[in-house]
């Protein structure tokens, strides 16, 4: 029995030194062969690494592995895109062992634990960016003011999915290629190591951009199978606060998805922008049901129900105080389609250039040669409620291609229908509605909009636009926003270099026809015309709050108020031709220099102008403050609208209020008291250049104050009022010879502080 016994034990020893002699050559040479099999195979077909922290096979349950990561090749190694914290992979070692590596179907499937998914950035998918150049002569654009399809009509519908041949002649155009995405899939997919089964465990989404991180809330379970027949991907992912099922068919290059989330914040979205600080600050949740289909490499259609909740919006341009309290939903349709050419303009064709020095820029410009940008980015349907009001919201984004900084053109569609006015008030957002929250209107308002910008000449932008106020009436207005008052006498409490000061405003005079006619450039019937139609003003509405106002402050009666025709004829005029050249001709916004100063802003980041006439500059002055921010000059045009289109102020009261109530230095108000201080004359008695030179300081009073001081107007300053000067010649504001007088000296101070 012992020698039996001593065979069984050698025996049985000599299977275990086998099978750990095979255990350990499998673990140090086949699992490390098999890992950079893997490892350079992603590499070559996608820029990828793979990298594990230790990788073992375990007899009867596979391949295992912990601390893996997913690295681009030219990327932080830091920031992985991809990481697990334990990988296990059913693969069939012994037909490994029997059949080498390049052997099929080795991997039968693999399990991801605690997965992390690393998002990049929005503006680092570069991959896709190495496009195709195919010579052909391009499209003669069609006229200027041809009409495009309507959005969603049978003409302007997406390129048929039949194939590439279908899309009709690209031209030379280098742009995204996204048959490398399904070439990618292709590959990877088809590799002899991808398994046929895939789950992710436990998965999170972790964003991370310029030392922001944030991590997606809730996390999921997801499912990946690969079918062969044909060649797809199935993708179920259910988790805490999202369902996803698609499938990617890389046979026909087709995808489409079923897509449901919920509960997203989108403050933690934020990472994945570059430069994301540049963005607004915004919070709140939204949930999103959906459904995407891309019938053809490239082509993308997206439709579905976008809902958001208590959502905010904070950012130095649009004031201190968040845009907070309000809810959306938005039901769309949305198609991307990188080959769709740019269509003809059919406002912009139609716009005059705002100088002839603009005609030539425009030729070489996407405005006059639409087959130079191709690629859109078009919401067919748009349903938006915003806090309960309903409208059509169409955007388009237009010749995306060949890559620039920004899209040659962005159209808008916006439909209001008819709806109380009221109720529009009550749903504008916390931090945006201020003391107009406190405003009772009556009516209705409806509104459409059709707006076209060439986001490379900004300031060509033009727009049709028609709104309609049925009944529209004030009924209440608080005190600090009562517009309606400049009709009649009032005081006004200002404050001036730390002290308060409150102005008596006597009752308005009509200017004569005379002054009318020498001032407004303004024929007799226009004039006559525009009287007519002030004198059909709405009557002052409840005013909120003016009992408490009245005797807060003492009246400052050494104040003097200066009629029009009580001052020198030049005053106005040169406050006319220094801040607002068409004063007469606008009605309190001139949209010229909107569209100038938008482009401006713009480019710079931030408000740095305005636009403002002398109707803004006096609403500022009166009602609100000096801050450079959106929600001011929002509020700042619904009181011009207000002032000139509902309570219809006079011209030359806007105008006089504005000569009378600004500031022309350190606790200078009014005409009256710069004219003393500075010239120690009536105002009636002020020259052609010291009217100039009064008007010309008024953007900055205060700084240039200093010429004051010093007690002379320097060369520098003195070329800048003679531009003034010819301006008023050109338009027939002075005579040749007033003119000439103008130029033969500069104004003299009194007295200049030495």
């Amino acid at each position: 029995m012992k020698p039996k016994i001593i065979f069984l034990f050698l025996t049985s020893l000599l299977l275990i030194l086998l099978f750990s002699a095979g255990l350990h050559y499998v673990n140090s040479r086949l699992v490390p062969d098999l890992f950079t099999s893997l490892s350079q195979g992603l590499e070559s077909r996608a820029g990828l690494t793979i990298k594990a922290d230790s990788a073992a096979y375990v007899p009867f349950k596979g391949l295992r592995f912990t601390g893996v990561r997913v690295v681009s090749v030219d990327g932080d190694p830091g920031m992985p895109l991809f990481a697990a914290g334990r990988l296990l992979i059913d693969a069939d070692i012994i037909k490994y062992l029997t059949k080498g590596a390049d052997t099929e179907d080795l991997i039968r499937s693999a399990d991801f634990y605690d997965v992390e998914i690393c998002p990049v950035p929005v503006e680092s998918l570069l991959f896709l960016t190495k496009g195709r150049s195919v010579e052909v002569p391009a499209a003669s654009p069609g006229p200027p003011d041809a009409e495009k399809p309507d959005p969603g009509s049978d003409q302007a519908q997406p390129r048929s999915a039949a194939g590439p041949d279908s899309r009709g002649d690209p031209g030379d155009r280098k742009s995204l290629d996204f048959s490398r995405f399904w070439d990618l899939g292709t590959k990877v997919t088809q590799h002899r190591l991808f398994p046929k089964q895939l789950f992710m465990y436990n998965t999170i989404f972790r964003c991370r951009n310029n030392n922001v991180e944030s991590v997606l809330p809730g996390r999921v379970d997801l499912q990946i199978m690969l079918e062969d027949s044909p060649m797809s991907l199935r993708i179920e992912a259910e988790g805490d606060n999202a369902k996803l099922g698609s499938v990617l068919s890389f046979e026909g290059r087709r995808a489409e998805a079923e897509i449901s989330v919920s509960d997203i914040d989108i403050g933690q979205l934020a990472a994945l922008f570059d430069n994301a600080g540049d963005y607004p600050l915004v919070s709140g949740s939204v949930d999103f049901d959906g459904r995407f289909v891309s019938p053809v490499p490239g082509l993308i259609e997206l439709e579905g129900i976008l809902r958001g909740r208590d959502l905010s919006i904070s950012h130095q341009t649009l004031g201190g105080e968040a845009v907070s309290g309000f809810a959306l939903i938005y039901d769309f349709n949305l198609i991307f389609d990188p080959e769709a050419s740019l269509p003809p303009p059919r406002i912009l064709g139609k716009a005059t250039p705002s100088n002839p020095g603009i005609i030539a820029a425009m030729q070489e410009s996407h405005l006059r040669d639409p087959s130079s940008a191709w690629g859109e980015l078009r919401f067919r349907k748009g349903r938006l409620t915003l806090n309960g009001i309903v409208m059509e919201f169409l955007p388009a984004l237009r010749g995306i291609f060949p890559q620039a900084s920004l899209p040659a053109r962005l159209d808008l569609r916006l439909h209001l229908p008819e709806t109380r006015a009221q109720k529009i008030l009550a749903a504008v957002p916390e931090g945006l509605s201020g003391p107009f929250a406190r405003m009772e209107l009556s009516g209705n308002i409806s509104w459409n909009l059709d707006l076209e910008v060439p986001l490379d000449m900004i300031r060509e932008m033009n727009w049709r636009s028609a709104v309609s106020m049925e009944d529209f009436a004030v009924e209440s207005i608080p005190e600090e926003l009562n517009v309606y008052k400049l009709k009649r006498s009032f005081f006004h409490t200002l404050e001036s270099s730390g002290s308060s000061r409150r102005l008596h405003i006597p009752e308005p005079k009509i200017a004569g026809l005379d002054w009318m006619r020498k001032n407004s450039e303004l024929t007799e019937g226009q004039i006559k015309r525009l009287r007519a139609w002030e004198r059909h003003g709405a009557p002052e509405p409840k005013n909120l709050g003016a009992m408490q106002e009245a005797g807060a402050v003492p009246a400052d009666w050494p104040y003097h108020y200066i009629y029009l025709e009580e001052m020198s004829p030049w005053i106005p005029l040169a406050v006319l031709t220094c801040e607002d050249g068409d004063f007469f001709f606008h009605d309190g916004i001139n949209w010229l220099t909107f569209r100038h100063a938008v482009e401006r802003n713009i480019s710079s980041g931030g408000i740095e102008v305005g636009a403002s006439t002398l109707t803004m500059q006096l609403i500022k002055n009166l009602f609100l403050n000096r801050e450079r921010v959106i929600s001011r000059k929002i509020h700042e045009a619904f009181l011009v609208y207000l002032l000139e289109r509902d309570a219809r102020v006079s011209k030359e009261r806007i105008l006089e209020l504005y000569i009378n109530l600004v500031e022309f230095g350190p606790g200078i108000i009014g005409i009256n008291e710069a004219s003393r201080h500075f010239f120690g004359k009536d105002p009636m008695d002020i020259s052609i250049n010291e009217a100039v030179w009064m008007a010309s300081i008024l953007p900055a009073p205060r700084r240039y104050y200093s010429m004051y001081r010093e007690g002379r107007v320097p060369d520098s300053w003195w070329n800048h009022m003679q531009r003034y000067l010819d301006v008023m010649l050109e338009r027939g504001r002075l005579t040749e010879e007033e003119y000439r007088q103008a130029l033969a000296a500069r104004p003299v101070f009194t007295h200049g502080e030495q």
